[in-house]
């Protein structure tokens, strides 16, 4: 990259048209830059910058956001929260309100700053979606506690490995 070319002010006007989803956690996963779009899905105002355990709650209690299907918002946070930022790369699909269907990456550097990409796959066949969503269900089931909804023996030690 050239120094002084308007990279910055290049990259923030394509992230402002894109129709991707962009945001920027810092280590105590308080968002530090989202784009217009993760803004409008994720109903955040443009002078805010809340935690991400703030945003699922506040959308959770507003019926919008995220499809949370958990009886506890608490639970789902904690299960949640056992995933995230523990590996320097993820990977999932998320179902928001309303129909539409993300694929999103979360990229974790090594001081827990965390950029999370997310792009809309709702035109994806359904019948692929369902597989894939019972696949999801499958890993998930497989890597948590059905008791307390956090990561397992097994899937701690995969981390950690």
């Amino acid at each position: 990259m050239q120094a002084g070319s308007g990279i910055q002010e290049n990259l923030q006007g394509l992230l402002g048209m894109t129709s991707a989803l962009v945001a920027v956690f810092d280590a105590d996963d308080r968002l530090q830059f989202a784009n217009e779009s993760f803004r409008a899905v994720f109903f955040v105002d443009a002078d805010e910058y809340p935690s991400w355990e703030e945003i699922f709650r506040r959308n959770h209690a507003a019926g919008r956001g995220a499809v949370i299907k958990a009886t506890s918002i608490d639970a789902w946070i904690a299960s949640v929260s056992s995933r995230r930022g523990k590996t320097r790369h993820r990977s999932f699909e998320s179902d928001i309100i309303g129909g539409k269907w993300l694929w999103i990456t979360e990229t974790v550097q090594s001081n827990g700053w965390m950029l999370l990409v997310a792009s809309d796959i709702t035109s994806i066949s359904s019948t692929d979606r369902e597989l894939r969503i019972d696949r999801d269900n499958a890993l998930k089931a497989a890597q948590t506690d059905e008791l307390t909804g956090i990561s397992n023996r097994r899937h701690i030690f995969e981390l950690l490995h």
